[in-house]
């Protein structure tokens, strides 16, 4: 087991993940593991500006090379569905590791 955090995208048009892992593609979205919290809050303002609606959990994720499980995927796949195009929701957890910088995070209550 590994902590990471986890981007789910559904839709928009072509933006530059970064240093992610993809570990999962099908039809428009992708799933991807990040090992910092800060790469994923990057790739997720990378893939909302380009209209897709992005997803971010963190936690613990199980790989086995060419699988990866876990609730973080999870809970970020449920999140990129209630996001909309060109929106971002994150858990508290990755708000609270995220670095401090000029993004602004708003509540969005329960989802």
């Amino acid at each position: 087991m590994l902590t990471a955090a986890a981007l789910a995208v559904f839709g928009g048009g072509t933006w530059q993940p970064g240093p992610g892992t993809l570990v999962a593609r099908a039809r428009r979205r992708s799933m991807l593991v990040f090992e910092t919290v800060g790469d994923a809050v990057a790739a997720a303002r990378r893939a909302s500006v380009a209209g897709a609606a992005v997803g971010l959990a963190v936690g613990e994720l199980s790989t086995g090379g060419d699988w990866w499980a876990g609730p973080p995927l999870e809970v970020a796949d449920a999140l990129a569905l209630r996001a909309g195009a060109g929106r971002v929701l994150a858990t508290a957890t990755v708000r609270a590791l995220a670095p401090r910088n000029s993004d602004r995070w708003v509540p969005a209550g329960l989802v």
